[in-house]
């Protein structure tokens, strides 16, 4: 107490100030502390939260907008929560969150993983009794199970939601299905989900017996190379439908299926190798898990070529007379593979058409001056569709009847030339010299020829066994009619419908064809020297030959050559001009020089049988119930 007398009043008093100036500094000076250094925030949507101590107002901020932090400002102590959406971008996410004021500050690191969900396991397999099963959850969210849709058979799942890991246990019913049953289980998390297969196995199920009596038989030799396979029907103690296949191989490596549905019958797409030895097997299925049976492997020998291969071909006849002959095709739409046996269904009507084609001159004089090819094509049904009765046919060229009274036929042009060109070995000029008759297995009165003006054609002509008094209605007519006539002649209808005037459009058809060289055999003027057939008319031994009033479909204003013609009424007689103009292209197509005299030299038959006249003139319009063939389907190529 002496020594702070001793300073006096005056000095005391500065000593007193001094000390209070010294404790108001250090009670004052800003202070912030928190009491973690590092942070994790979960994904499931709840928050993370640490102390600040503080003596001054403080501000926090984070160094990423992914984290929401609450309070973001206080004045001294508080609890602060840090909160952030669910992480699904597969990595961690980080920020550094400061809290500052008054010139002090701390720091605290912050952290959230990425959200994980993993299943054990990936799938459950149930037998068709009741039962259950667990699936164990890893994860570090919520997740949750929709049940609203779960199929009948799943009875039920438990729990339905959860966080982080857990355990679901799946019950199920017993099976009252035959076929085995699944369903995608799906966890729910963050926005995305994790799925389990689960499959309920159906009621077990009784097979088929095995198929018996297979054909060919085991060992068979000389089997043919068209082979059909058969086998006698399994029975099934459940009733179920059966489906068969035929798998065959000639090396037992490699198989080829055949689907049989439920016939007990199959036959392969393509003919077999000749002497070959083949190797098979039938199975019959039920459609149910463990429903499948098979027979042992069969084995047999084919013997020598025997039938066409789809695409395939055989040459008819070879032309000699020139170096190269003009191509004559047949094809047959509607025709069953087994049909194409040699000496089968098609052989024998391709024939038919062949000599029916050759049968009246002028083709057969020049018989010689053609090769003819038959071409295979196989149609998974028999038969023409027919647009009047509502009958759909899946046969190969898509052949169709108009319907209604018309007698006209279309198909698939396109793929017609595609089968010609594989056996000729024709490009697509060369098709505009080829002769081509599509035969479709329909006994039906129609017929119709697609032409093209740069001389493609593909005459239709249905297998036809109708037969009337009133005119020539048979197969041979109809080839005559469309494949000679139309076909190769390119000769226009010599038909009348109409008595009344040719109306202009169809004279102007006429006009656009004669430019091209075809539908020579009308004409659309009367005056004698200016019909394409003029250097007949007058000419000794074509007494027939003149003007004649009513051609393509009118009686007016269009004309004809000759009373009588194939191109009027179907009959075997083509008159002098068509007779000319066949022949004409048949030497310019194989190249050789055409003249008049040429012609006529060979030009042996100059009129029909007279019993054909005398019907000719009356069916010409239409009396007697006589109804022409379709219109010819025209192309300006």
């Amino acid at each position: 107490m002496r020594k702070f007398a001793a300073l006096g009043p005056v000095g005391l008093s500065f000593l007193i100030i001094m000390m209070s100036l010294a404790a108001c500094s250090k009670s004052d000076k800003a202070s912030i502390t928190t009491d973690v250094t590092t942070l994790s925030i979960p994904n499931d949507g709840t928050s993370a939260s640490f102390k600040v101590t503080s003596n001054v107002k403080w501000t926090a901020t984070t160094s990423s907008s992914d984290f929401t932090v609450k309070p973001s400002s206080g004045n001294g102590t508080a609890t602060v929560s840090v909160s952030a959406g669910a992480n699904t971008t597969g990595a961690v996410k980080s920020s550094i969150l400061t809290i500052s004021g008054g010139g002090a500050s701390a720091s605290i690191s912050l952290s959230q993983n990425a959200v994980s969900l993993a299943l054990t396991p990936s799938s459950l397999e149930f037998a068709y009794t009741a039962g259950n099963s667990d699936i164990e959850i890893k994860s570090n969210t919520s997740w949750s199970i929709d049940v609203s849709s779960l199929p009948s058979w799943i009875s039920s799942v438990s729990p339905e939601s959860g966080i982080g890991d857990g355990t679901l246990t799946i019950n199920t019913n017993e099976s009252t299905e035959r076929s085995s049953q699944s369903y995608v289980f799906k966890i729910e998390y963050a926005g995305t989900f994790s799925s389990v297969l689960i499959t309920k196995a159906g009621v077990p199920d009784n097979a088929p017996t095995v198929p018996s009596g297979l054909k060919p038989a085991n060992n068979a030799t000389d089997v043919t190379t068209g082979p059909v396979f058969s086998w006698d029907a399994s029975t099934d103690a459940d009733g179920d439908e059966i489906n068969y296949n035929v798998y065959y191989s000639t090396d037992q490596t490699n198989w080829t299926t055949i689907n049989a549905g439920t016939s007990t019958s199959a036959y392969p797409e393509d003919a077999f190798s000749a002497h070959t030895v083949y190797y098979y097997y039938v199975t019959a299925d039920d459609g149910y898990e463990n429903g499948k049976v098979s027979t042992e492997i069969y084995s047999f020998t084919t013997g020598d070529e025997d039938f066409y291969s789809d695409g395939g071909y055989r040459v008819y006849q070879t032309g000699t007379e020139v170096s190269d002959p003009v191509k004559l095709v047949i094809l047959g739409d509607g025709y069953l593979q087994d049909a194409f046996n040699y000496g089968g269904k098609f052989d024998k009507e391709a024939n038919e058409a062949i000599e029916a084609f050759f049968s009246i001159e002028p083709y057969k004089t020049y018989r010689n001056y053609f090769t003819v090819y038959k071409v295979a094509a196989y149609s998974n049904e028999a038969g023409i569709t027919n647009k009047s009765t509502g009958t759909t046919i899946d046969n190969v060229f898509s052949s169709t009847m108009d319907g209604g009274n018309s007698t006209g036929i279309s198909c698939n042009s396109d793929k017609v030339f595609s089968y010609v060109k594989k056996a000729t070995g024709a490009s697509d000029t060369d098709l505009r010299n080829i002769c081509n008759i599509l035969i479709i297995n329909a006994d039906v009165y129609a017929g119709t020829c697609e032409m093209w003006t740069d001389g493609k054609n593909i005459g239709m002509a249905p297998v036809s066994r109708h037969t009337s008094s009133s005119g020539y209605t048979e197969f041979k007519n109809l080839i005559n009619h469309e494949c000679g006539g139309h076909g190769w002649g390119r000769f226009a209808d010599e038909y009348v419908y109409y008595q009344e005037q040719l109306p202009e459009s169809d004279k102007s058809d006429i006009e656009t064809w004669h430019s091209h060289g075809a539908f020579l055999n009308v004409s659309t003027t009367a005056v004698a020297s200016d019909v394409p057939w003029a250097t007949f008319i007058g000419r000794s031994g074509y007494d027939r030959v003149n003007v004649y009033p009513g051609a393509y479909f009118y009686s007016l204003g269009a004309y004809r050559a000759e009373n009588t013609s194939c191109m009027i009424n179907n009959m075997p007689y083509y008159n002098a001009e068509q007779r000319y103009l066949i022949v004409k292209r048949i030497f310019d197509v194989t190249g050789q020089d055409f003249t008049l005299d040429k012609f006529i030299e060979k030009d042996n038959v100059k009129t029909p049988n007279v019993s054909i006249i005398s019907a000719a003139a009356v069916q010409m319009f239409g009396a007697g119930g006589f109804r022409p063939l379709g219109r010819p389907i025209l192309h300006e190529d």
